[in-house]
């Protein structure tokens, strides 16, 4: 029988509108502390751990497009990704990669009507949140499994506010 999966902390991942080409990621062993090092016992391992996503509370989301219009985000999980895509393409994707749950933000998000920024963490755009579930399974196939889950952020890239500067003094060099 394999060894438990220890979950770890749930984790928020908080992408930025104003730069689309970093993606927010947290590694799997911050969701389960013991992934690394984790036995499937004396029947030994059938393949890799695997992992599952599911999405959950993603509504009323929209995406600008290339051409400048906002269109609705409609989330899928197929198991291995979580994607949000418009009818224009792919609004951001949420996958498994090089050890880490990696959010690719690549379309900006529609932030409901505020006259504030939301740069802060905590008045981000709730995407909704994800599940993501480990499972290790041994050669005679028990398995134990520990799931975790990620809330997915977006702040707002607000314009800045213009400064008023000191008032000028114009001087008149012909009288």
């Amino acid at each position: 029988v394999p060894q438990a999966i220890t979950k770890g902390e749930p984790a928020t991942l908080v992408d930025l509108d104003s730069d689309l080409g970093t993606d927010a990621d947290v590694a799997l062993s911050t969701l389960f502390t013991n992934i690394d090092s984790v036995s499937a016992g004396a029947d030994g391992q059938a393949g890799e751990i695997a992992y599952t996503f599911a999405a959950s509370g993603f509504a009323n989301l929209e995406a600008k497009t290339a051409s400048g219009e906002w269109k609705a985000v409609t989330v899928t999980a197929d198991g291995a990704t979580v994607t949000g895509a418009t009818d224009d393409g792919t609004a951001f994707v949420v996958s498994i990669a090089d050890g880490k749950v990696v959010f690719d933000q690549q379309m900006v998000m529609k932030h409901a009507g505020s006259d504030t920024p939301h740069e802060a963490d905590a008045d981000a755009l709730d995407l909704g949140t994800l599940s993501l579930t480990a499972r290790i399974t041994d050669k005679d196939g028990d398995y134990k499994e520990a799931t975790n889950t990620i809330a997915l952020k977006v702040t707002d890239d607000v314009p800045q506010a213009i400064t008023k500067g000191e008032p000028a003094t114009l001087v008149d060099l012909d009288s």
